[in-house]
């Protein structure tokens, strides 16, 4: 399994209504595991974000984030999720900010999956902001041909 989500957004100064948003959430609500893949922001009261990338899968869970890897809110932002060989990885403008290793035995997500778009399926933490494209990959791209 390989793949590449990426995202170009925009987020807006929120920390008061919802400083931990999941804006790009794919799973399958009947699967009893919860596996999932998770695009989500930490704001901070200083205006700035930092990302969050998550994965839950049938061998394990990894969370690839770093509070002091922050930018600015107000401004249009590229990043991305890779995943190939076990590693996940995470990007922000083409520059790898974030790497670990998680596994799964039999399927990442059901084929039933569904995506969610701007807050968590179970209807919370929502994302304020723009989210001018989002684009999916059967392939873990490199830098180079990420969407910009």
């Amino acid at each position: 399994m390989r793949f590449t989500i990426e995202v170009v957004f925009k987020p807006y100064p929120a920390y008061d209504i919802s400083n931990a948003p999941r804006f790009i959430h794919i799973q399958d609500p009947g699967d009893a595991l919860n596996k999932r893949v998770m695009i989500e922001l930490r704001l901070t009261q200083n205006n700035e974000w930092y990302l969050d990338g998550f994965m839950l899968t049938d061998a394990g869970e990894l969370t690839l984030a770093d509070s002091n890897l922050t930018h600015p809110v107000g401004d249009w932002f590229h990043i991305a999720l890779t995943y190939k060989d076990d590693t996940f990885k995470t990007f922000v403008n083409g520059i790898q900010e974030e790497s670990g290793l998680v596994t799964f035995k039999k399927e990442l997500v059901n084929e039933t999956g569904k995506t969610s778009i701007g807050g968590r399926m179970d209807q919370r933490n929502y994302y304020c902001g723009l989210i001018k494209t989002l684009k999916i990959t059967r392939a873990a791209l490199e830098p180079k041909d990420f969407l910009y």
